[in-house]
């Protein structure tokens, strides 16, 4: 098994998007050591209720086990924006959610990216809205490392 690295997902309301990227991933040997998982409030209420991150048994602890061969659930960090007033996005509608998403987005890339030392980071850009995918995609341009990446996963509809 390769290396082990760091998941950096923006996600929406489809949990799917995360499955099918660990899975795929998984599919060439990599098991990401953590998960970082952005997001509004709605987003973190649906993902996390649809795939039970702390839940025996639960999709995520299955994928975990039977995808990964890892003997837990892969941990998962929450990162819920909030906007000017402090309180959690609820969606990101507005010009206002949008640069607040972005500012989080460049530092939580700038963070996980700023020791040589650290594993790799993956960033998807499958999920959530196409903004906050625009914004990851220019984090990485400015912050990431030779190692990181970007990836987009496309899982045929047979799945």
């Amino acid at each position: 098994m390769r290396e082990p690295y760091v998941l950096l997902a923006p996600l929406g309301t489809s949990p799917g998007v995360l499955t099918e990227t660990v899975w795929s991933l998984a599919q060439d040997g990599l098991v990401p050591a953590t998960v970082h998982v952005m997001t509004t409030a709605t987003g973190w209420e649906v993902v996390a209720g649809d795939l039970g991150f702390e839940t025996e048994n639960a999709r995520w602890d299955r994928l975990s086990r039977g995808v990964c061969g890892l003997d837990r659930p892969i941990p998962v960090e929450r990162h819920v924006v909030r906007g000017r007033n402090g309180r959690e996005l609820r969606d990101i509608r507005h010009e206002q959610d949008d640069l607040a998403f972005g500012a989080a987005c460049y530092a939580l890339v700038r963070r996980l990216t700023e020791a040589t030392n650290r594993p790799p980071v993956v960033g998807s850009i499958a999920g959530g809205r196409k903004t906050m995918s625009a914004h990851l995609m220019t984090a990485f341009c400015l912050c990431a490392r030779q190692q990181d990446r970007l990836v987009h996963v496309l899982i045929s509809s047979t799945f």
